[in-house]
This record gives C-alpha cells, sequence and structure tokens, in this order.
C-alpha cells in the first residue's frame, strides 16, 4: 500500500507510539475507540461529558506525563491545544459543538475559492 505525502493519515500510520498512546488511554479511561478521531499529532475526542471524555483527557495527560511525552501548552484561545471544550480549531477548522457548527478560517477559506473558481474556469 502507498501513502500520499502530506496525507493526513501518513503520519499516523507510522506512529506506533502515539497510535499505542491512544488505544492504551481508551483501554485505561474506558473510552469508545470510535470518538477518536487522530490525525496527524492530533488527538481529537468527540462525545457528550457522560461518555468519559474527561477520564480519556486526564489519563492521557497522565501517560505522557509519566512516558516524558511533551505536549503542546493548552491554549486560552482553543486553536492548538486544549481540553474538555466544546468548541476550538482542529486543523484549520473552527467546531462548536453546542451549536453543531463548524467554520474554515478566513485564510483557508480564501485559498479553497482560489482552488475552485481555477478549477471552474479551466472547464470552460
Amino acid at each position: 500500500t502507498r501513502l500520499i505525502f502530506g496525507s493526513a493519515k501518513s503520519v499516523s500510520d507510522y506512529d506506533d507510539l502515539g497510535e499505542f498512546l491512544v488505544w492504551v488511554t481508551a483501554l485505561k479511561s474506558n473510552f469508545n475507540i470510535r470518538q477518536i478521531h487522530r490525525t496527524l499529532d492530533d488527538v481529537p475526542v468527540t462525545g457528550s461529558l457522560a461518555s468519559n471524555i474527561s477520564a480519556f483527557t486526564n489519563t492521557y495527560l497522565h501517560l505522557c506525563k509519566t512516558l516524558n511525552i511533551e505536549l503542546a501548552e493548552e491554549c486560552p484561545s482553543f486553536v492548538k491545544a486544549f481540553y474538555l471544550s466544546s468548541s476550538g480549531t482542529v486543523l484549520g477548522t473552527r467546531f462548536d459543538s453546542e451549536s453543531l457548527s463548524w467554520r474554515i478560517h478566513d485564510e483557508k477559506h480564501a485559498a479553497w475559492d482560489k482552488r475552485i473558481v481555477k478549477v471552474l474556469v479551466a472547464n470552460e
């Protein structure tokens, strides 16, 4: 099987420690692995407060500290690293689970607009 360089799947497929850490955390915290959406080095999880998100987060942070794995500092504006929040930005997309909405950052939006116009013009 070949993976495309730059594909979100490529990095996590070769990051055995990161994948192992996620699985151990899910098992120790009794968290449903289907609610973990690991991409690159990000580990976003989804679910209700009753779904053990707190247990997953606390277990993950504890394991990383115990294994001396450095994590990004928690970001007060919920852009890079944040915990136990119903909204935040993941890989340039702002999610809000309370309003059930998402928004692409203006810079990414402008880039996609240019690509779409380029394709449309090329197909004329």
